[in-house]
C-alpha cells in the first residue's frame, strides 16, 4: 500500500524527524489543501468557482473533491468510463455540500471552468496499470500518464494542448 511504500522509502532514507503528509490510497488531504490555498490566493474567494479535473477518481481527486465540496467550489470530472467516481464518492461529496459533475469528455467538463486540474493516470502500485491507461485516456491530454499533478487557471488563452505542451516545456510565466 501507498503508506507502507512511504514508510520504507523514509526509512531507507534515513529520515528521522516527524513527516506530515496523509498520503494514502484513499485520500490526499495535506495535497487538496495546498491545491486549494493556491487557487485562494490566486483567487481571493473560492466560494462560487468551478474545478474541472481530467483524470479518474483517485486519492487526489477524491480529497480535492471534498475540499471543494466544503469551500463553495463547484468540482467537475472527466474521466474515462470505469475510471470516474463511485457512487460512494458521489454521495461524499454531495453530503458535503458540493456540486459535482461528471462526463467523459476533458473539454466538455474544461468549458468555463475557472481552474483546470489533473493529476498522474497511473498512481503508486498501479504501474501494471500503464498500458491499459494509456488507451484508456488517450486523447484526454497526455500530459498526465507518469508526471506531477498540475493545474492552470483559463484567461491565458491557453488549450487543453497547450497545457500538456507546457507540463513537458513550460514557458516562463505559467502558473503550476
Amino acid at each position: 500500500d501507498t503508506l507502507g511504500r512511504m514508510a520504507a522509502a523514509l526509512d531507507a532514507a534515513g529520515v528521522d524527524v516527524p513527516v506530515v503528509n496523509l498520503l494514502s490510497d484513499l485520500a490526499h488531504p495535506c495535497q487538496a489543501l495546498a491545491d486549494l490555498l493556491t487557487l485562494r490566493q490566486e483567487w481571493g474567494v473560492l466560494a462560487g468557482r468551478t474545478v474541472a479535473y481530467v483524470g479518474d477518481a483517485n486519492n487526489v481527486w477524491r480529497s480535492l473533491a471534498l475540499g471543494c465540496a466544503m469551500t463553495g467550489v463547484r468540482i467537475r470530472i472527466a474521466a474515462p468510463e470505469g475510471y470516474g467516481p463511485s457512487a460512494e464518492d458521489r454521495r461524499a461529496v454531495e453530503a458535503a455540500g458540493g456540486e459535482l459533475a461528471v462526463t467523459v469528455d476533458p473539454a466538455e467538463a474544461a468549458e468555463g471552468a475557472d481552474a483546470l486540474y489533473t493529476d498522474v493516470w497511473t498512481s503508486m502500485g498501479q504501474e501494471g496499470e500503464v498500458a491499459a491507461r494509456r488507451r484508456a485516456f488517450a486523447g484526454n491530454c497526455d500530459c498526465c500518464l507518469g508526471f506531477q499533478t498540475c493545474y492552470f487557471v483559463p484567461g491565458s488563452g491557453w488549450s487543453l494542448f497547450q497545457m500538456s505542451r507546457a507540463i513537458f516545456h513550460p514557458p516562463s510565466g505559467c502558473r503550476w
